[in-house]
């Protein structure tokens, strides 16, 4: 796979993802599914692309994007690696 192609599925991946995670994670999930998937016959772009797809779908969403985009009147905490979510009502 060309050099070319690669960036494609990251700068698809980050309009797809860009909500959830940072480019720079995006990146790396795309250069490590492309690295697991070498030497592969099952190679190339579309089967680099939904490794990648399913990777980032199962990580846990970056914590500057989640406080970036939540919903007004949110607040969030981290805890335990997972997010609570707490209204500004419940919060008091």
């Amino acid at each position: 796979m060309d050099n070319d192609s690669y960036c494609d599925v990251t700068e698809r991946l980050f309009a797809e993802f860009e909500r959830v995670h940072p480019l720079p994670t995006i990146a790396v999930v795309v250069r490590q599914c492309r690295q697991d998937l070498e030497g592969s016959e099952r190679g190339g772009c579309g089967v680099l692309e939904r490794l990648a797809r399913q990777r980032l779908s199962a990580l846990q969403p970056s914590a500057h994007r989640r406080d970036r985009h939540g919903p007004p009147g949110d607040q969030r905490t981290e805890i335990g690696g997972g997010v609570e979510r707490v209204s500004k009502t419940m919060a008091g």
